[in-house]
């Protein structure tokens, strides 16, 4: 008869191999500063930098299976950081450093972490509007790489400071950067019409535009515009929030015959998508048919539908080219810009909302592909550009912070502000003298909940056992 039942571990042991987790993390941060570790390539190899630290802690291999959990926590969130806010990743892992390597002194309390809250308060009022040049001395420190380094540059230098940066991964034989003018979004064409159609790249000129803020459930509903656009041969693309299986059908299978071309993009009713129609509707001059206005699908007159210039479809991404309203999506901007800035007192996830749309509304786009030329180091350098492209644009958004003046200008209580001072000593350490306040501010906070769940674990349950 077989049994199972679980093996815990309490406080003591735990504690040990947390700080020998520790003590890890901590060599694997002064071999970067030292520039003692590499990846190796077969017979070549490319030094490691503090960007590549997602990179360093992955490869780590612990028997002990605390630390191994210890591990798990920590990408986890390093990763999570990171795609919120360039380089925050590495804030974060800092903080957890800084706090648990002082347990004792930095133990914060309900009321403790208000107070350091403040503190972060107070140190964004030290932040400045960065410059380009501000922006490089960052990237420098992290990447320590000219080819990456010259890859962002030049891709800056061709859209422009107001641009878009976007890391294309499709295959490319050579590393290039791609300048298009237009508004890029990432579609969603419907699985079903993509597996029917085979479509791999559009590009049309005259695009005929239909926005409708709803389900297209029957063909009928859209018949006479359909019969106007294959007698016309217009091309069209069709957003919607949904469309049923026979609507795609009737599309797909005419699109197959050359009988229509029109194309079907999904526009999700999430917190993305819900404002998309109608920056979409700024974008390409014209209004989205709305229930919710008493509009029906099955009164839309074909002359009434607005034309774009440019519309290109590939497999990852829609550019639309549109440059008779560019001063309305300005004016659209400005207006997003005045409301993200009143976002920004605490509603974190509606300024990301603001700023992500706002990104969107810019016309210049530069792709950067990397060669396969590069063979294994491929991966590194993509992953950099991610890095860099997220911290661009944090950057850029709210500002800089010059780290040598934050000990002298801001005066801390005795043993008040200390984790921050402490977090801001390690990163000079580590080369920074520069930093993005939103990436310092987002970290700091992760690291903080992290250390507190670290802290608080006293048991830890290893694994399941059968005898």
């Amino acid at each position: 008869m077989e049994t199972s039942y679980s093996l815990p571990c309490f406080d003591q042991s735990v504690l040990t191999s947390k700080r020998r987790f520790l003590r890890t993390i901590e060599h694997c941060l002064d071999a970067i500063r030292d520039q003692k570790i590499a990846q190796s390539f077969g017979e070549s190899y490319s030094p490691l930098t503090i960007s590549d630290i997602n990179r360093i802690i992955h490869n780590l291999e612990f028997q002990n299976p605390m630390e191994k959990i210890w591990k798990s926590m920590l990408l986890s969130t390093m990763v999570n950081c990171e795609l919120e806010s360039g380089a925050s990743g590495i804030i974060c892992l800092i903080t957890l450093v800084e706090l648990l390597r002082n347990y004792d002194k930095h133990e914060l309390s309900s009321h403790q972490n208000n107070s350091l809250i403040q503190h972060l308060k107070d140190v964004s009022k030290e932040s400045s509007p960065a410059t380009y040049s501000d922006y490089l001395a960052c990237i420098h420190v992290l990447f320590k790489d000219n080819f990456t380094i010259d890859l962002i540059k030049n891709a800056l230098q061709l859209c422009g400071g107001e641009g878009q940066l976007f890391i294309d991964k499709t295959y490319s034989r050579e590393t290039s950067i791609e300048l298009i003018t237009g508004y890029a979004y990432k579609h969603f064409i419907p699985d079903n019409f993509l597996l029917m159609t085979q479509i791999k790249k559009w590009v049309k000129n005259d695009v005929k535009i239909i926005l409708i803020d709803g389900i297209i459930e029957k063909v009928s509903e859209i018949h006479a515009t359909l019969e106007k656009l294959h007698e016309d041969k217009q091309p069209c693309i069709i957003f919607a929030r949904g469309f049923e299986n026979d609507v795609i059908s009737t599309l797909s299978t005419n699109f197959c015959r050359q009988t229509l071309d029109v194309v079907p993009v999904i526009v999700p009713y999430d917190l993305a998508g819900i404002n998309q129609l109608k920056d979409l509707a700024v974008i390409c001059g014209c209004d989205v048919i709305s229930s919710l206005k008493g509009e029906l699908i099955s009164t839309l007159q074909f002359d009434d539908l607005v034309e774009v210039q440019k519309i290109i479809v590939d497999e990852n991404r829609m550019i639309i080219k549109q440059d008779t309203t560019k001063n309305i999506v300005s004016l659209h901007v400005n207006e997003l810009h005045k409301r993200m800035l009143a976002a920004l007192s605490g509603h974190d996830e509606k300024s990301k909302l603001l700023i992500d749309r706002i990104k969107m509304l810019s016309s210049q786009c530069a792709y950067i592909k990397i060669g396969d030329s590069l063979k294994e180091r491929k991966g590194i350098i993509i992953d950099r550009l991610e890095m860099a492209v997220r911290s661009y644009k944090d950057i850029a958004m709210f500002g800089i912070l010059a780290l040598d003046d934050i000990s002298r200008s801001l005066k801390f209580k005795p043993n008040d502000g200390q984790v921050i001072l402490g977090i801001i000593k390690r990163l000079e350490i580590l080369g920074f003298n520069k930093i993005g306040i939103k990436s310092l501010h987002h970290g700091i906070l992760k690291g903080v909940s992290l250390a507190e769940s670290m802290r608080n674990c006293k048991t830890v349950v290893l694994s399941d056992h059968s005898a």
